[in-house]
């Protein structure tokens, strides 16, 4: 299923005999769309699982690189917690705030009708979000503030890019360039498997609930459709 997701193949079944699409199983307000956007936009369905994930791939990349992260902590007077991790020991002197998102690039029938640069740059859209929203308030308690995103495909923003980079520096500081390239390949992919992981676990059980609900509305699953995304 997920690689058939990534493709942008279909992978929710449809009613057949006449009956309507498969409403989503939690939100009962909209149909799943074919190609499980709405699955990852649901509104109902919690996205801490994939963030949870990512903040957790990115906490043992960190310590890896010598750092000592703590989780949700508060930064200056304000109530808000805008540091998924916060280390103390940063460049310069400064504390780093990091707060990781995971963002879905599409939305439910969209149709694809935006460039491919503006899909391509949902992460780093999303980091400029958070940067709006909490830099100010670091910056007044005397922290970095390190927004982190990556989309539910795996790909980084720009903040999450450079940090990556750094983090491959403090492992291999004096290996080379071509060590520093693969390393920097390698956390791309261990954190881009923790998401992937979050994903998968998020659409089969959608998938099944959407089973049942055809189940108990006579529904059958029909042929899927042979197009793919942008079709």
């Amino acid at each position: 299923v997920l690689v058939q997701w990534r493709l942008g193949m279909p992978i929710v079944p449809a009613a057949t005999g006449g009956g309507s699409a498969v409403q989503c199983p939690l939100c009962r307000e909209e149909a799943l769309d074919p190609y499980g956007d709405h699955i990852m936009c649901c509104n109902r369905a919690s996205v801490w699982g994939r963030h949870n994930a990512l903040v957790g791939a990115i906490s043992r990349t960190w310590r890896a690189a010598g750092a000592k992260p703590v989780r949700e902590q508060q930064v200056g007077p304000s109530q808000e917690r805008p540091a998924d991790l916060l280390e103390m020991q940063g460049p310069n002197g400064l504390a780093i705030a990091l707060d990781a998102t995971v963002v879905h690039p599409f939305q439910p029938h969209d149709g694809l009708h935006q460039p491919v640069a503006f899909y391509a740059g949902a992460a780093t859209r999303a980091e400029i979000a958070k940067k709006k929203k909490y830099s100010r308030m670091c910056r007044e308690a005397g922290v970095q503030f390190v927004p982190f995103g990556m989309t539910t495909f795996g790909t980084f923003g720009e903040s999450a890019s450079a940090m990556r980079s750094t983090w491959a520096h403090k492992l291999a500081p004096s290996e080379g360039p071509e060590e520093n390239v693969r390393i920097r390949q390698e956390l791309a992919q261990q954190l881009g498997v923790a998401v992937m992981r979050s994903v998968a676990r998020r659409l089969l059980g959608f998938l099944e609930q959407a089973a049942l609900v055809l189940e108990d509305t006579g529904g059958a699953a029909g042929e899927e459709p042979e197009e793919v995304r942008g079709g």
